[in-house]
């Protein structure tokens, strides 16, 4: 108890980070700064889905939570951005696959067609969400922007699709 006196002569009152989301960006930046010099490596820049999703997380361990995924993310990391699918499951990343959700159907299926349907759809998806700027597209499914726009063109996703 004497320990706590000696220390609680001016008592501090500092809110969650979940109350004080705009400074995320800033530990972020502090953290990836401190990392990247303790292991040697080049400073990574976080995409704006990464970053929106760092945003929107409640931080249950507020910093120290916030601290421990940067760390992790710089340990792992293998590029120069850190997108949204390199994020923890628990922060809105990729999740694990679930080995329950695809199943052949009894008569089999055409998987060149199967597989152009979904890239189909997550490309859409994609665009509509970035509102039809493909490079903020192509990085959100972890694409070059060449990749996307080749890829875009051969299963015929047009413009108009994107914004109607």
């Amino acid at each position: 108890e004497d320990l706590f006196y000696r220390i609680n002569v001016i008592p501090i009152h500092l809110p969650a980070l979940r109350q004080r989301r705009e400074d995320i960006p800033l530990l972020v930046d502090h953290f990836v700064d401190k990392y990247s010099a303790e292991f040697g490596i080049d400073p990574v820049q976080f995409s704006v889905e990464a970053m929106r999703r760092l945003e929107s997380h409640d931080w249950p361990g507020n910093v120290r939570e916030l601290e421990n995924v940067i760390e992790r993310l710089l340990a792992l990391q293998t590029g120069e951005v850190v997108g949204s699918r390199d994020l923890p499951a628990s922060i809105g990343g990729e999740p694990l696959p679930n080995p329950n959700v695809l199943e052949l159907p009894e008569d089999g299926l055409d998987l060149e067609a199967h597989l152009e349907h979904i890239r189909r759809e997550l490309m859409a998806q994609a665009l509509d969400r970035c509102d039809g700027v493909q490079t903020q597209a192509a990085e959100l499914l972890g694409m070059s922007f060449r990749s996307f726009r080749y890829y875009a063109k051969k299963v015929d996703l047009t413009r108009e699709e994107v914004e109607g």
